[in-house]
Order: structure tokens, then sequence, then C-alpha cells
């Protein structure tokens, strides 16, 4: 007799809706202005961004780039967002 036992399948966690949230995508050409970068934004995830300007703070530490708006007044509190992104380097580097 040969017997086969298939582990149970257990029904995936459903996931949050974040994405909205927590994701934001532009492209267009951008200019350095000291310690800030302005972003000419011609396609955007955000419609009202689309033919106008973003400015982000720059800071350039090592391998570590981070932009950062100015502090902003968000559901009646002050705060600031910041993308950062760091370069790792591979053993063929």
């Amino acid at each position: 007799m040969i017997c086969s036992a298939q582990p149970k399948r257990r029904k995936p966690k459903p996931r949050k809706r974040t994405s909205p949230q927590t994701y934001v995508s532009s492209c267009g050409r951008y200019d350095f202005l000291g310690d800030t970068v302005v972003h000419h934004v011609e396609m955007s995830l955000f419609p009202n961004w689309i033919g106008g300007d973003q400015e982000r703070l720059v800071n350039l530490r090592g391998n570590r780039l981070t932009l950062s708006t100015r502090a902003l007044l968000l559901r009646g509190i002050q705060q600031t967002a910041h993308l950062i992104w760091e370069r790792f380097s591979t053993s063929e580097q």
C-alpha cells in the first residue's frame, strides 16, 4: 500500500492594500540647485503633479542618497517624507 500525505494548504492571509499610500511614481527632467533637486514632472501617479515641479532636499553620504520634502502639514500634523536610495556593492565591483 502506498500512501501520500499532502500537507494541508493554509489559506493565505489577506494583504492590506497599502500601495496607494506608500508608492509614488513620476518621471521627467531634473535640475540640481545646490542642496536641492527640482524634478520637472512629465508623468506621474498623481495627475496634479504633471507639468509642475517637485522640489526635494538632497543629502548624499557615502553610498546613501536621501531625497526629502520640506516640512508639510498633512492631516494637521507637520511631516516630512524621505526617499532613500542606497548603493550596494557586489563582489564583482
